[in-house]
């Protein structure tokens, strides 16, 4: 029975051993994996204005047209931008457009390198045609999926407004 009471005594000290003081700080933190490897993204504009098409013929030349850059910073590596995929639905959400993927090499040959240097900001910008069979306003989900020098695969959604 003591040997039981020493041992919750014991545990109880080491686990306030570990105890955070300070004020608005988890205990339960996540711990950095890879740390670098991480890279911040951003979808610029935060709204995107819908341009009329002049050449509309559905589904090849959609009546509207939008235009984004997306941004990407990475940590201390490199990375590679390997995948881009747009998804628009408009704002009933019953209708979307199909969604157009723009996979390896077509960064490359679109931009010259799908790599971003570590320590710097790469722009990517897209052009996105839309309206067949759906509304003129919605959202337009961007789906950016990058490699790491390590090999590591990491998938970021971000989602703009589009009027």
């Amino acid at each position: 029975m003591c040997k039981s009471k020493f041992a919750l005594a014991l545990l109880a000290a080491l686990m306030a051993a570990c105890t955070s003081t300070e004020p608005g700080v988890s205990d339960t933190r996540p711990s950095a994996i890879g740390v670098g490897s991480s890279a911040q993204m951003e979808v610029v504009p935060a709204v995107v204005t819908a341009r009329p098409n002049t050449r509309v013929s559905c589904p090849d030349n959609p009546p509207f047209l939008g235009s984004i850059s997306v941004n990407i910073r990475p940590g201390v590596s490199a990375i590679t931008l390997t995948d881009v995929r747009l998804r628009f639905t408009d704002t009933t959400g019953a209708f979307s457009a199909p969604q157009v993927t723009l996979p390896a090499p077509v960064p490359t040959q679109q931009f010259g390198s799908g790599l971003v240097a570590a320590r710097t900001v790469a722009q990517f910008p897209f052009s996105f045609g839309f309206g067949c069979g759906t509304g003129r306003t919605g959202t337009l989900i961007v789906i950016v999926v990058t490699t790491d020098d390590r090999g590591r695969s990491n998938v970021n959604e971000m989602n703009v407004r589009v009027q």
